[in-house]
């Protein structure tokens, strides 16, 4: 019997600390990331490049992880595997002695992410369909708690240890999100391949989805040519410590865990158009400040609210590309949305990074911010749904 909101099972359980740990594997470097690959001997292009590395074989593989989990009825597998792929992946990073050997390593780390697109639809089967927004919100809490914990943890890290024992307690925390997920239980979904590749040429002429998805590719290229890019680089060039940094980059991850619990009740109130231009402003207003932020203080300040914008946004889009989807098809849409946006993955980091070393920081920010600026037009789809459940 599929549970209504009550006292959640062992099992989601399980999938929600497996999540934190899975999360917290990725992000726990991240405040050090781009320095320490610069230490490695990468300048910025090479560094945007590493960085886009992580992003590619979510392009590549999302989709293709969708379909094949709808079509076997299964998600446990390939989170399974996911998490095995990143425990290699992290390991190769710790152990990197160069450039290259930490990009094929971050390529690793990225394909062990591209697992992410079966989590939501592994949790949605303990679940009615009518929660679909609350259970979205949740996950996404979660994730920004991982983001939370292994940022501010990252950083004190590699102020007591050092850069490169970060990497090492990466492969830990993977391996930890290995043994959780083992001891869930899966509810199968019956489902057919030709259903699945059906479902996906259905999905990519669905208005709806494909503008959630081009939104996404736009707020992910802004994300990760900023935040998770170079924004480390820019709070170090006003004076930032490692231990400064994870906690600038935390107060982000901290708004945008309250942003995705939010949401529910905005949407409710407002309706999915209001919200979405509120927390597009949110997102894009606060990029553009950032390059004339000279302040620490006022720059985690700025950093929380952002955090609040894209938490908002994120959720709502994460829940709208599967909203009334039927349940063998869930993976599909779920697998078109994310590989969509992990193309502004790729591409944010490469073309942020080429524009740094020619035009300074700054114009990063600027870009990304009217990016995010560009996901208001969302709000004016036909077939926008006023409310999610």
């Amino acid at each position: 019997m599929i549970r209504k909101y009550s006292m959640p099972n062992r099992s989601v359980i399980f999938i929600y600390i497996c999540t934190l740990f899975y999360w917290m594997s990725m992000y726990i470097y991240l405040p050090v990331f781009s320095v320490y690959a610069g230490s490695l001997g990468a300048d910025l292009t090479v560094i945007g490049i590493i960085v886009a590395a992580f992003g590619l074989p979510q392009f590549l593989f999302r989709i293709p992880l969708g379909v094949w989990s709808d079509s076997v009825g299964r998600q446990k597998p390939f989170i399974i595997g996911g998490i095995l792929i990143l425990i290699a992946g992290s390991i190769g990073l710790w152990l990197a002695a160069n450039p290259l050997v930490f990009g094929i390593s971050r390529v690793l780390v990225g394909i062990g992410a591209a697992a992410w697109v079966v989590f939501p639809v592994f949790l949605l089967t303990f679940y009615q369909q009518e929660n679909v927004g609350q259970t979205m919100g949740i996950l996404n809490f979660v994730y920004g708690a991982s983001r939370v914990i292994a940022t501010l943890l990252g950083g004190v890290i590699s102020n007591v240890r050092g850069e490169k024992f970060v990497f090492f307690v990466a492969a830990l925390l993977a391996l930890v999100s290995l043994g959780f997920i083992l001891f869930t239980r899966e509810r199968p979904v019956t489902g057919t391949v030709s259903q699945s590749w059906r479902g996906l040429g259905q999905a990519a002429h669905n208005p709806l989805l494909l503008f959630v998805s081009i939104a996404g590719a736009l707020l992910f290229f802004a994300e990760f040519s900023t935040i998770w890019g170079f924004f480390p680089l820019y709070a170090a060039n006003i004076g930032a410590s490692d231990t400064t940094k994870g906690i600038i980059t935390m107060m982000v991850t901290i708004g945008a865990m309250m942003g995705s619990l939010t949401l529910s009740p905005m949407v409710k109130r407002w309706g999915n158009g209001l919200v979405i231009i509120i927390s597009s402003l949110m997102s894009g207003l606060t990029l553009l400040a950032i390059p004339l932020t000279k302040d620490l203080f006022l720059l985690g300040s700025i950093s929380f609210i952002h955090g609040l914008g894209y938490g908002i946004i994120y959720t709502q889009l994460m829940a709208m590309c599967i909203y009334h989807v039927a349940p063998q098809l869930k993976g599909t849409a779920m697998g078109f949305f994310q590989a969509i946006y992990a193309f502004g993955m790729i591409i944010g980091p490469v073309i942020s990074g080429f524009l740094s070393n020619n035009y300074g920081l700054p114009i990063v920010f600027y870009i990304s911010g009217l990016l995010c600026l560009m996901m208001i037009g969302l709000a004016g789809i036909k077939s926008l749904p006023r409310q999610l459940a």
